[in-house]
C-alpha cells in the first residue's frame, strides 16, 4: 500500500464573526471527519486559507488537529510557503507537536524553475527532516510553477521520504508522466475533486486517492468512491461520482454578472464556495479572509441550486453531516434567510 493513499480532506479553517479562527468549530469539523474514517486531514492548506493565516495561527491549528484526531486519522500539516525559512520553521513546529505527515506547496510568486524547486526548497527540507513524510503539492494555477516529473523522480530517489504527490495541475498528461517515472509504492493523489474518478480509473495513472475539498461536507461519500475504485467496483465508484457532481463541480463557481459597463465573468475560487456551502447548511465555516470575500448573487444562487439538486437526487450524501451537526438541511436550503450575508449586495 502506498504511504499516501485514500481520502485526505482539505479542511477549511472556520472563522468567527470577528474573523478569528473558530477553534470550537474546528474541533467539530475534525470530529466529523474522524467519524467518517477518512485517511487523513490536511490542515492549513489552500482550502484552509494558509496565505492569510499567521504563523502562530497555523501552529495552533496543527496543535488542535493533532490533539483532536484519533491515531487512525493522519494529521497532515501544510507547512509550505514561498519562503524556505518559514517553511522549515513551520515543519519543525509540526514535528515537535508529533505530526509526521507534511504537505509542501511549490513556492508561489517567486517563480522558481523546477530544478530550483527541487534543489533549493524540497530537497533541503527532506534532508533536514528525514523523519517526516513529505507530500509535494503541485498547483500551477495558484503558484505559476510546476515541479517536473523528472525532478520529482530525482527527489524521490535521493530522498525516499518524499513518497507522494498531490497533483492539482489538471493535466492528465502530467499525471501519466509522473506515474511512468514513479510507480507504486509512490503515492499519487488527485488534487481536483471533479477529476477524482478519471485519475483513479485511468490505467496510466491509477491514482491512490484524493485530497478533497468536497469531503468537508460529504467525507463518507468521497471515501466510498475511492474505496470502491480501489476494489475494482466501478459501478459503485461511478454512482458515487455522479451523486457528488453537484458538489464537486461547485468547488469553483463561474457566473456572468451584469455591471454598469456591461456583463462580466466572475470566477469564485476555493475556498469561497465550500465555506459558503458550510455556512448555508449550518456547519462551521464563517467568512473567508480578504482578499477573498463572498460569492456574487448569481454565484450564491448557483451554489444553492447545486445543494438543492444534491438533496433531491441523492439525499443520503449529506445525511451524515445533518446527523452529526444536528441541522435541518432541507429547512435551511428552503429558507432564503439562511443565505443572508453570504453574497455581495449588488455587484
Amino acid at each position: 500500500m502506498p504511504p499516501w493513499n485514500g481520502v485526505y480532506t482539505a479542511l477549511v479553517t472556520p472563522t468567527d464573526r470577528r474573523g478569528g479562527v473558530d477553534l470550537a468549530g474546528l474541533r467539530e469539523l475534525l470530529s466529523f471527519q474522524a467519524k467518517a474514517r477518512v485517511r487523513g486531514v490536511v490542515v492549513a492548506g489552500t482550502t484552509g486559507e494558509a496565505p492569510t493565516l499567521s504563523t502562530a495561527e497555523r501552529e495552533r491549528l496543527f496543535a488542535v488537529a493533532r490533539d483532536a484526531l484519533p491515531g487512525s486519522v493522519d494529521c497532515v500539516a501544510s507547512t509550505g510557503s514561498n519562503d524556505v525559512v518559514e517553511t522549515r520553521a513551520l515543519t519543525r513546529r509540526a514535528l515537535d507537536l508529533g505530526i509526521r505527515s507534511v504537505m509542501v506547496v511549490e513556492p508561489y510568486y517567486n517563480a522558481p524553475s523546477s530544478v530550483e524547486i527541487r534543489r533549493e526548497h524540497l530537497a533541503p527540507l527532506a534532508a533536514t527532516f528525514p523523519e517526516a513524510e513529505f507530500l509535494p503539492y503541485s498547483v500551477p494555477a495558484r503558484t505559476g510553477t510546476r515541479l517536473a516529473p523528472s525532478d520529482l523522480a530525482i527527489l524521490h530517489r535521493d530522498r525516499p521520504n518524499v513518497a507522494g504527490l498531490k497533483d492539482a495541475t489538471g493535466d492528465l498528461g502530467y499525471a501519466r508522466a509522473v506515474r511512468r517515472l514513479l510507480p507504486r509504492p509512490f503515492g499519487l493523489l488527485c488534487g481536483n475533486d471533479d477529476a477524482t474518478l478519471t485519475m483513479l480509473k485511468d490505467p496510466e495513472i491509477v491514482a491512490d486517492g484524493v485530497v478533497s475539498v468536497t469531503a468537508n461536507l460529504a467525507p463518507q461519500a468521497v471515501r466510498q468512491l475511492v474505496e470502491a475504485a480501489a476494489e475494482g467496483d466501478w459501478a459503485t465508484a461511478r454512482e458515487r461520482d455522479a451523486q457528488l457532481r453537484p458538489l464537486s463541480c461547485s468547488v469553483t463557481i463561474e457566473v456572468e454578472e451584469p455591471t454598469p459597463f456591461g456583463p462580466t465573468h466572475v470566477k469564485s475560487r476555493n475556498p469561497v464556495p465550500i465555506k459558503s456551502a458550510l455556512s448555508l447548511v449550518g456547519l462551521p465555516g464563517g467568512a473567508c479572509r480578504p482578499p477573498l470575500g463572498r460569492l456574487t448573487g448569481a454565484g450564491l444562487e448557483r451554489l444553492a441550486e447545486s445543494l438543492v439538486r444534491l438533496r433531491r437526487d441523492a439525499p443520503s450524501i449529506l445525511e451524515p453531516a445533518a446527523a452529526h451537526f444536528g441541522v435541518d438541511l432541507d429547512g435551511r436550503l428552503a429558507d432564503r434567510s439562511s443565505r443572508e450575508g453570504l453574497a455581495y449586495d449588488g455587484y
